[in-house]
């Protein structure tokens, strides 16, 4: 029966080539070899119809294994927001203007006076984005190369940093101030640009520890020089901004400061525990901005761990 079936179709098919037509397919049965293969064929599963597709594309199922990947988290950070290297480099310069401030301004008063100036400016221009949609939108359209989309209707990165600057200047410790400032300007930016580029051990909300070691080193590596230049007398105020603002003057000598003669091995560890501090804050920051927290975790590591240190020598 089999062989008369297979000589029936090899006629069709000949006659259909003759004549130039396609054969017509033939009738789909619940029963036999042919027609059980064709009734399991049209009564699949989506699923199975899904996995005859990842068979057809080669039988590989990892697109689907990554996109289940995305979907617990486990992604990388380049994948959840687009590297924006202008907005590193501004966040590093602005820093670095912090930490040259602390270096100058070597005063408790002066330094909260400076902090409180930052907060008060940068809630002005948090309130003036309600008051006045459009110089909202003039402002954004300026600093669009180095903003965040969701910045113009929620707290921006900057007012979020003044924030951490006040809770570092009302320690009244220029060591709490300038280490915050330090690791805070360029750990960040290093984080990111390095643990995009190598990030392959993943942490919590895309962190890496690439990125986390590269935050510690730069952060770090800068807080040492900024202890370094402070104690031996920090920056000199220039001679116009003396003028202007006479109430701030003050000797050039930082010598009533906690930062003031620090030994070399009390700058390189609270350099280093500051910049472990402010990457540790960096991480576990996911439902607060970071630049609120990872200043005042740097800064006041540093001081705990020179203060546990003076006590063991």
């Amino acid at each position: 029966m089999a062989l008369s079936s297979l000589q029936g179709s090899s006629m069709v098919t000949r006659r259909a080539a003759l004549s130039g037509k396609a054969p017509a397919p033939a009738p789909l049965s619940s029963s036999g070899g042919g027609g059980a293969g064709g009734a399991s064929l049209s009564s699949k599963s989506p699923d199975s119809r899904n996995s005859g597709a990842a068979a057809g594309n080669g039988g590989s199922s990892l697109p689907a294994v990554r996109s289940a990947g995305d979907l617990a988290g486990n992604t990388h950070t380049s994948s959840k927001r687009p590297e924006n290297l202008s907005r590193s480099v501004f966040h590093a310069t602005w820093g670095c203007v912090v930490v040259s401030v602390c270096l100058t301004f070597h005063n408790a008063a002066h330094l909260f006076a400076w902090g409180a100036a930052a907060l008060t400016l940068a809630l002005a221009f948090e309130m003036l984005k309600i008051v006045s949609p459009k110089t909202k939108d003039v402002v954004m359209t300026l600093f669009k190369p180095v903003a965040h989309e969701w910045e113009s209707k929620r707290f921006t990165s900057a007012t979020w940093f003044a924030a951490g600057l006040l809770c570092m200047s009302v320690s009244r410790s220029h060591l709490v101030c300038t280490v915050g400032a330090a690791v805070c300007a360029v750990g960040d930016p290093a984080a990111g640009f390095f643990g995009r580029r190598f990030g392959k051990t993943r942490l919590r909300a895309g962190r890496s520890v690439e990125g986390s070691l590269a935050f510690v080193i730069f952060g770090g590596t800068l807080a040492f020089v900024a202890l370094t230049v402070a104690s031996r007398g920090g920056l000199e105020q220039p001679q116009y901004f003396r003028t202007l603002t006479g109430w701030l003057e003050q000797p050039r000598s930082n010598e009533n400061t906690d930062t003031a003669k620090l030994a070399l091995l009390e700058r390189a560890v609270a350099s280093l525990v500051g910049g472990i501090c402010g990457a540790l804050a960096e991480i576990v920051s996911t439902s607060i901005d970071d630049n609120l927290t990872v200043g005042p975790a740097a800064g006041y590591g540093a001081a705990a761990a020179v203060a546990v240190l003076r006590r063991m020598l």
